[in-house]
């Protein structure tokens, strides 16, 4: 997550970085939501993968990181119900 992203809710999804669960993630979230809008997945330096959504003028950014070797999302909303996993913040 870049310092500039402040998100409300942060899920963690996997506890190491998986294209599959991150795929899985994408697809429930895109699949839950009406009228989310996509922009292009952003591929990283550091072999992260980042989503980003908006749902309105809300923002949910799904990360692969290479950073920290996690699956996670971070959300504007509260989504939790969606992913099945309560937010550490």
């Amino acid at each position: 997550m870049r310092k500039k992203d402040l998100y409300r809710y942060v899920y963690p999804i996997c506890n190491e970085r998986n294209e599959e669960v991150f795929k899985r993630t994408c697809l429930l979230i895109e699949n839950s939501l009406g009228g989310l809008k996509k922009e292009s997945s952003l591929f990283l330096l550091d072999s992260s993968t980042l989503q980003i959504y908006y749902y309105g003028e809300r923002k949910i950014a799904v990360y692969n990181d290479g950073c920290i070797e996690a699956v996670c999302v971070c959300a504007d909303i509260d989504i939790g119900n969606i992913l099945g996993v309560d937010s550490i913040y």
